[in-house]
């Protein structure tokens, strides 16, 4: 990962089921930032949607069953999620629910991590509420965004709003 100039966004997603569902799954991620230039403040939301369209038979169980010793139903996916940005988080949420997410540092950078798990056939929608100050090196504003090497590509959307400027 490029060390952080600015503003950042990256989200990786790894199996923590141990098969090989990944094949099935389709990711987007709207970025939507908004940036007082008077203030230096930034604030910024991102929305995670998550789409299995994994089968709940037909296939292997190595494909779409869970290893031993993990929960799931076939065709279920389970995974755990990384946000990786320089902003503090003011809330997060999976399907609209508030949910606690473990918070590490690095890379110079904040990791929000937490499991997620999606039905064969449904959307997980994961959401981050940001906040921070960008400092007067880091200025004018740019955005970075890392792109996780996936078997589909994501499906990307970003919206910067510059305020107070």
């Amino acid at each position: 990962m490029a060390p952080v100039r600015s503003d950042y966004v990256g989200v990786v997603t790894q199996n923590a089921a141990g098969i090989k569902i990944d094949w099935y799954l389709r990711r987007s991620i709207d970025y939507r930032a908004t940036v007082n230039e008077a203030t230096h403040v930034i604030t910024a939301d991102v929305k995670i949607s998550l789409h299995n369209l994994a089968p709940t038979a037909g296939e292997p169980p190595i494909v779409i069953d869970g290893q031993s010793g993990v929960v799931t139903a076939p065709g279920e996916s389970k995974l755990y999620l990384s946000l990786y940005s320089p902003w503090g988080v003011l809330a997060a949420t999976v399907n609209g629910e508030a949910t606690p997410v473990a918070s590490q540092h690095e890379l110079a950078r904040h990791v929000y991590s937490m499991f997620v798990t999606t039905p064969s056939g449904a959307t997980t929608t994961v959401e981050f509420h940001l906040f921070g100050v960008l400092s007067s090196g880091t200025l004018p504003y740019s955005l970075q965004q890392y792109r996780q090497p996936a078997l589909v590509p994501d499906r990307d959307s970003t919206s910067v709003t510059i305020v107070g400027g």
